[in-house]
């Protein structure tokens, strides 16, 4: 399978251990209402919106990242969301190209044919 290789690259499985798997756990697929109300208690009312660069998160989204990166310094919160950000788009960069290789594939030992 195309993405095997991908799966077994040791910065995507860091990338999963570290970043996505706590977030799919915690955050979006099985949402465990305990990890946002933990990390509201430690912000205080000026922590409502993150400024990073040009991008601005609304609360939901900076209590996901608040709980991805931790309590850390502004530098290192900026050193933390370039992994995230650089691995999360390699990835999908990776995913898509193995995609595109597999379906044309797929399809044609499904009996498809290529249109002209």
């Amino acid at each position: 399978m195309q993405s095997a290789p991908i799966l077994a690259d040791p910065e995507v499985k860091s990338l999963r251990s570290d970043y996505l798997k706590p977030l799919r756990d915690q955050f979006t697929f099985h949402f465990d209402q305990t990890v946002p109300a933990t990390v509201l208690a430690k912000m205080d009312e000026t922590d409502s919106v993150v400024f990073l660069s040009d991008l601005v998160w609304p609360v939901a989204d900076a209590l996901a990242i608040q709980y991805l990166i931790g309590e850390v310094s502004d530098d290192e919160m900026r050193v933390r969301m370039g992994t995230f950000m650089r691995g999360t788009t390699g990835l999908f960069k990776r995913f898509t190209i193995a995609s595109q290789t597999l379906l044309p594939t797929a399809l044609a030992h499904l009996g498809g044919r290529e249109l002209t």
